[in-house]
């Protein structure tokens, strides 16, 4: 299953409305270092707390912090790209409640399905295996004129647009946070 940046976008958006100045992120490593980053850069170059619990290879039998955050002073959400199981964020999860004692931990995953954890998600789980916009590269180039940026810049060559291949709008820098956010 293929998620694009468009659809990232709009998700992570979602997120980043509800998030409020005081509030502080933290990431699971290294999945969601990605989501992480940006949206730390969109509430103003925030600091990003990093939390490392691999399960997929075995190795890792408690969370740690990777990155903590020593001042919190709202909210804490935690970030990862895929909810399955629900052991992974729950062992965050109790890393972070066990920490700041007093803050409340409000779990958010790019995919996931219903649990008993509270964890948030934006998109059902398609039970496939998930290729995140970051972790390809794509040829951005309109297959009609190798332009690598829309060309609706310039109305002499906004025609060609129209004979571009499908793929390319989706695979460009993320048109919704240039044209809606930033």
């Amino acid at each position: 299953f293929f998620y694009n940046w468009d659809d990232y976008c709009i998700d992570l958006n979602k997120l980043y409305s509800v998030i409020q100045p005081e509030d502080e992120i933290y990431a699971i490593y290294r999945g969601s270092l990605v989501p992480g980053v940006h949206l730390t850069n969109l509430l103003g170059d925030k600091e990003l707390g990093i939390i490392q619990f691999q399960r997929y290879d075995g190795l890792d039998k408690s969370a740690k912090f990777l990155r903590k955050i020593k001042e919190v002073k709202g909210n804490i959400y935690v970030i990862d790209d895929v909810f399955e199981t629900g052991h992974t964020m729950e062992k965050c999860i109790k890393l972070l409640k066990r920490t700041y004692k007093d803050k409340r931990i409000l779990p958010y995953t790019l995919f996931g399905m219903k649990n008993n954890l509270g964890v948030e998600y934006f998109r059902e789980h398609p039970h496939n295996w998930i290729v995140f916009p970051w972790e390809t590269i794509t040829d951005t180039r309109c297959k009609s004129c190798a332009y690598s940026e829309p060309c609706n810049k310039n109305p002499e060559t906004e025609a060609h647009c129209n004979k571009y291949d499908k793929s390319f709008k989706y695979n460009h820098t993320c048109k919704y946070f240039r044209d809606k956010i930033l």
